[in-house]
């Protein structure tokens, strides 16, 4: 069986039931501990009515979904899941409930904490390291309040008689003995308080040691762009000083790096694409640069299977303000579409014929009629361009002749302008 594609429809309902899964499972491992001490919050039925509520709406909403699609005996494992934690008991039998045992079915509801692991997956705005970093963030405060109700269960802090002011110093008490740094105001008096705060102490220094090796990890990781920039850098002016580059030259060259670290972070397209396969880089290039296509008058009629024959085969390429594309005279073997940036259309005296922007496409004619270019084009500012090369044009229009008709016709229906140009401009001044 083939794996179960999301589509972009399902993401985004998908992304919010996990994240609702996720708070249910929190809720469930702040609330049960209080029940399990049998604290004053636990026995005020206005609050179990409102725990019981949420787990009701959201294990009952979870349950009525899983039952529509059944995937296999797990899948129905977690439906029955669902339907034990939303089972509102607190609400039906009151203190009975507690007595009896039933409400351990809503320890069941902890188990979606475990969303929190597919949290990051599903969310586009965040890296995967920022998600590991909001697991670590959640589970923290949890292994807190457990070790907190832990230490009520063992008598801790038994001579201060508000039962809310006795919890806030139990929370107290774990974040200070976990962090190892008690100030002796609240110590164990009992064997096994004594040894309750002795795992406290040791899970508390790994758990603290695990979560700060992860941070200081994930900050690596979010500036590892900017160090492999910084250490191609320092290559290529070694290379540069090697070799005696000119000043002027050198100068361009560290201009070159910094637009496509200040555009793109420094990271190449090409290798990108290349590490996917063909089918879902096409999927893929069609994403992104179908807007381009679609300003393409040539391409207005062209069917799904050209397009994609034809992004997956378009080459960046990036020209520096002043830099010549392609000359006058020159043999035409490649045609061009512009992603960013602005060209400029001389003659042969450099005088400007034309402006070309971003979604214009040019080059088109010497690419099919083997004629040299008789304009040249030139870089007005950074020009991020995607390339078409003869031997990739010539394998498409034989797998597409109606298209190769079209393009033929078009381009000899405007032979003054053979590099693609829209309209004259005004000589500029200066």
């Amino acid at each position: 069986m083939s794996p179960q594609r999301i589509s972009e429809g399902e993401f985004r309902p998908q992304l919010g039931i996990d994240l609702l899964h996720a708070l249910a499972g929190v809720l469930a491992g702040l609330w049960l501990p209080l029940v399990i001490v049998g604290h004053d919050l636990a026995r005020d039925p206005r609050h179990a009515v409102v725990v019981d509520l949420f787990m009701f709406l959201v294990a009952g909403a979870s349950a009525a979904l899983g039952w529509k699609r059944p995937l296999g005996w797990r899948h129905w494992l977690r439906v029955g899941r669902d339907i034990a934690v939303a089972l509102p008991l607190w609400t039906l039998f009151n203190e009975h409930a507690t007595g009896s045992g039933l409400w351990a079915l809503k320890f069941l509801a902890v188990l979606y904490v475990l969303k929190l692991s597919t949290l990051s997956s599903r969310t586009e705005a965040l890296p995967p390291a920022a998600g590991r970093l909001l697991g670590l963030v959640i589970i923290l405060p949890l292994m807190v309040w457990w070790s907190a109700t832990g230490w009520l269960v063992l008598g801790g802090d038994v001579e201060t008689g508000d039962a809310r002011l006795r919890l806030v110093r139990a929370v107290y008490w774990a974040i200070t003995t976990m962090a190892t740094v008690g100030y002796g105001d609240i110590v164990p008096k009992t064997i096994p308080q004594m040894f309750y705060a002795c795992s406290i102490m040791v899970t508390g220094v790994a758990a603290f040691g695990y979560i700060l090796s992860n941070i200081a990890t994930l900050m690596l990781r979010f500036d590892a762009a900017r160090q492999h920039q910084e250490a191609l850098l320092d290559r290529v002016e070694f290379f540069m000083k090697y070799y005696t580059v000119p000043p002027g030259l050198r100068q361009r060259v560290r201009q070159y790096f910094k637009f496509l670290w200040t555009s793109r972070h420094g990271y190449n397209d090409a290798e990108v694409f290349d590490s996917l396969p063909r089918s879902l880089r096409a999927e893929l290039s069609m994403y992104l640069h179908r807007d381009l296509l679609a300003k393409v008058p040539l391409l207005h009629d062209a069917s799904q299977e050209l397009l994609r024959d034809l992004v997956v085969a378009l080459r960046p390429v990036v020209y520096l303000p002043g830099d010549f594309v392609c000359r006058m005279g020159a043999a035409g073997d490649e045609m061009y579409f512009i992603l960013r940036g602005e060209i400029e259309v001389l003659d042969g005296n450099e005088v400007p014929l034309a402006r070309l922007h971003e979604g214009d496409y040019f080059g088109e004619t010497a690419l099919l009629t083997n004629q040299a270019r008789n304009a040249s084009a030139r870089a007005d500012s950074f020009c991020d361009l995607y390339v078409l090369d003869r031997e990739t044009f010539t394998r498409v229009v034989k797998s597409h002749p109606d298209f190769h008709a079209a393009l033929h016709q078009k381009a000899h229906a405007r032979p003054s302008m053979p590099v693609g140009a829209p309209a004259p401009v005004p000589r500029r001044a200066g």
